[in-house]
């Protein structure tokens, strides 16, 4: 359980990261979305793409999601997945395009770890 998240805004980052929402490079100089809080007692901290936040955040407004608790990354929810893709690739493009790359004949996004980085 979350004890507490913040949340803020980065214009560039320094370093590259990976998104935590899509498993995809944040390259150095990009904008991006920075989370921290402690969870189950432990501090923890991510990086997201601006763009995955974004569909992130609709996305649970979509389903009726408003805690963190209750709404799983982008590329680990079965109906994004299976059931929102059309949405996702109306409403968010460039996410959609991330989390099933053309080059992929596969029905569900890769997980990060599976990402080469």
């Amino acid at each position: 359980m979350w004890d507490f998240v913040t949340g803020r805004n980065i214009k560039r980052t320094r370093t590259q990261h990976i998104c935590k929402q899509c498993g995809k490079p944040i390259e150095a100089g990009s904008p991006a979305r920075y989370l921290s809080g402690k969870y189950d007692g432990e501090f923890q901290s991510s990086y997201e793409h601006v763009e995955c936040h974004a569909a992130w955040q609709a996305f649970r407004e979509l389903c009726g999601f408003y805690g963190y608790e209750e709404t799983p990354w982008l590329w680990d929810d079965y109906e994004l997945r299976y059931d929102h893709q059309d949405w996702l690739k109306e409403n968010h493009p460039i996410v959609y395009n991330r989390l099933f790359p053309a080059s992929v004949d596969h029905p569900a996004p890769l997980h990060p770890t599976s990402v080469g980085a």
